[in-house]
């Protein structure tokens, strides 16, 4: 099951690929935009459950190692990511190389451990898309969460 939560999490993190890339000469972010309208609505299915997601994401919450990564890869900024105090080295709870990705924003830090995920907290949050790679997530969260 882990693996298929595995696949989930990336076909997520493909979709996000695939809704900002432009198919004209115009890379500006609007052509971004432009594209990414024309990919919706999607739906994901899974061993998990099935996931439709119906426009572009602009709420984007982020728990397991590495999701924050593959979403400001994209040029997503999450509204919430993972606080990774302790393995910062300087308790801001975002990782060195993810601050400069951040632009000055302040996503809200989550405190996610392996079964202790804040489900309340996310919910407050009203996101559209959760990422969860690596997050050891179980059938019963990833219910929850959905």
């Amino acid at each position: 099951m882990k693996s298929a939560r595995k696949v989930v999490a990336a076909v997520v993190t493909v979709l996000f690929v695939v809704s900002a890339c432009s198919s004209g000469a115009d890379d500006g972010p609007d052509a971004w935009s432009a594209s990414a309208d024309e990919a919706f609505p999607v739906t994901i299915d899974s061993t998990v459950g099935t996931a439709t997601i119906e426009q572009q994401p602009k709420r984007v919450v982020t728990i397991g190692w590495g999701s924050q990564d593959a979403a400001l890869a994209l040029g997503v900024v999450p509204v919430a990511m993972q606080d990774m105090s302790g393995d910062t080295g300087d308790d801001t709870g975002i990782l060195p190389w993810d601050a400069p990705e951040l632009g000055g924003q302040e996503p809200t830090l989550l405190k996610y451990a392996t079964n202790e995920v804040p489900f309340e907290e996310i919910a407050e949050l009203r996101p559209d898309v959760i990422l969860a790679v690596n997050s050891g997530l179980t059938d019963a969260e990833y219910a929850r969460l959905s």
